[in-house]
């Protein structure tokens, strides 16, 4: 813990954070639920997800302490949610497929949609043994856990306005509670993979369209197939997402040449035959610039 962690508390907001904190180690311990995961991850409403950078480090940090404000650690807020742990919400069940297409937020620490990359999120199903601990949300309206949270924020700057789709923990989550691992496309490796197995025993490890890379229970064999084959998916849709976007940029191209031709059309023959001349084109320039004038004037006709 920092030594400055309670600096600049009040008395009242001081009790406030300790009682949460001995909530914390006692749940610590708490046996991690297995989680029987079918093809499509279903995400419960209240789900909550927490992104991070994929460093082997702070990915290991939190499976031995949990999902804490970086503030214990002497890393200091950016200005809004002091003391508190920022997660995603799902406001209503969703597949997590579903749930990365949807997702709307500026967020690249969350291997959602095309950004993310070198990312990773940790999934907390819904459970009652959190509940006392989840109840000290600043997001959340109405309850005095909320109000007592409240007054260690900065409510005006929240990030995300629709209170529904975020929570903001008071001192943090226990890793026992993390159900599943969502990983950005580029961090999508057997070493990874072996490395989160290590670290998070009993969790299952997916791609953010919720693609199954592993479920608990898999052997070595039966994982690394897992692996192998949503590594050549990915390749095989960076290739035709390459493919396509070279396709559009030569659409585009055409289209700005086409008007480019269009509008040397409606200059005089003359000068329209120096501009062939002056593309170096050999032969007629004036029967050139003849057939140029006729063939946008029949298309402007039709």
């Amino acid at each position: 813990m920092d030594n400055n962690f309670f600096e600049g508390l009040n008395k009242e907001q001081l009790e406030i954070l300790k009682d949460q904190m001995n909530r914390f180690e006692k749940l610590k311990n708490t046996e991690r639920k297995k989680v029987d995961i079918k093809d499509k991850i279903i995400l419960p409403e209240g789900t909550l997800i927490h992104g991070a950078p994929f460093v082997k480090d702070v990915v290991s940090s939190i499976s031995k302490t949990g999902i804490i404000t970086g503030q214990y650690f002497g890393i200091d807020e950016d200005g809004e949610t002091y003391y508190c742990a920022d997660f995603h919400k799902v406001e209503k069940d969703a597949t997590l497929e579903d749930y990365n297409n949807d997702f709307k937020f500026n967020d690249g620490r969350c291997p959602f949609g095309k950004k993310g990359k070198g990312t990773i999120a940790f999934i907390i199903f819904p459970d009652e043994n959190l509940d006392e601990i989840i109840a000290y949300d600043c997001y959340k309206e109405g309850t005095k856990e909320a109000e007592q949270t409240q007054s260690f924020v900065n409510m005006k700057g929240l990030p995300i306005e629709n209170k529904s789709k975020a929570s903001s923990i008071l001192y943090g989550v226990p890793n026992c509670f993390i159900n599943g691992i969502i990983l950005a496309d580029n961090m999508i490796s057997k070493e990874n993979i072996e490395f989160l197995i290590q670290e998070y025993p009993n969790t299952f490890i997916v791609r953010n369209n919720g693609s199954i890379l592993y479920k608990v229970g898999d052997s070595k064999e039966m994982w690394n197939l897992r692996v192998e084959a949503i590594m050549q998916t990915i390749a095989y849709e960076e290739e035709h997402e390459k493919l396509e976007s070279e396709k559009k940029d030569h659409e585009r191209t055409k289209t700005q040449v086409d008007e480019l031709w269009k509008s040397i059309s409606s200059l005089p023959l003359e000068d329209i035959a120096q501009v062939y001349e002056k593309l170096g084109w050999q032969g007629d320039y004036n029967k050139y610039a003849e057939r140029l004038k006729e063939q946008y004037d029949s298309q402007m006709k039709k």
